[in-house]
Parts: structure tokens; C-alpha cells; sequence
């Protein structure tokens, strides 16, 4: 979904610096 869309894509990468605990307020689950 490059480009195709960006809300997906936001969305998505959110999630994986959410995992990473890089958004602060984020559940961290190390």
C-alpha cells in the first residue's frame, strides 16, 4: 500500500512506532 493510501499507511506506521514505544502516551509492550 505505497502511496495507494495514506491514511492506511499512517495508520499502520503509527502502530509500529507505537511497538517501538516511540509515540509518547503510547502502551508500551516490550
Amino acid at each position: 500500500a505505497n502511496g495507494v493510501a495514506p491514511a492506511a499507511i499512517s495508520a499502520e506506521a503509527q502502530a509500529i512506532l507505537a511497538r517501538r514505544g516511540l509515540i509518547p502516551g503510547a502502551p508500551s509492550t516490550h
